[in-house]
């Protein structure tokens, strides 16, 4: 029997080890990563990016970007997903010396999800003077239950006949 989020928690990181290597590769991250799982455990990667105007909020630009996944999800029997994106995380620094501080950094967001399960993480991109930039390590995984993705596997697949891509 599988342990509860088995299959999102290594998409999970599966997903985080492409995200470094595509950093690693263009020197940016300006695309979605995705990787699918199909109820007969095929995988499909894919990158995209997001065909909203360019006059679009983020909250806009994320929608539409969400519409369109579930469009190509739809009927292909996808059973769980993961992705990775640009974005930016607050974290709260503490010590007993100091007050806490915040620091905002620039991060690759990481989000699995499967049926019942909904996991996120983030890793920090680093950019030391004369260096390429690198991820750092996988933040502690924690839900992703308020997540725009969440509900794209909502609807039953029927089949597996538009697949997405070829997966590596």
């Amino acid at each position: 029997m599988m342990l509860e989020g088995t299959i999102a928690r290594n998409l999970l990181r599966r997903v985080s080890w492409q995200a470094e290597k595509l950093l690693k590769q263009h020197g940016s991250f300006r695309t979605v990563i995705w990787l699918v799982e199909y109820s007969d455990g095929a995988h499909d990667w894919f990158e995209t990016g997001c065909n909203a105007p360019p006059d679009a909020t983020d909250d806009e630009a994320l929608d539409v970007l969400r519409d369109e996944m579930r469009v190509d999800l739809g009927n292909t029997g996808a059973v769980a997903f993961a992705c990775a994106y640009a974005a930016d995380a607050i974290t709260f620094l503490t010590t007993l010396a100091r007050q806490p501080t915040t620091k905002r950094c620039e991060v690759v967001a990481i989000e699995a999800h499967d049926a019942d399960t909904h996991l996120r993480a983030w890793r920090e991109i680093i950019r030391l003077p004369g260096r390429a930039p690198t991820l750092g390590a996988l933040s502690a995984v924690g839900s992703a239950e308020d997540s725009r993705y969440a509900a794209l596997l909502a609807v039953t697949p029927v089949g597996r006949d538009h697949r997405l891509g070829q997966a590596g």
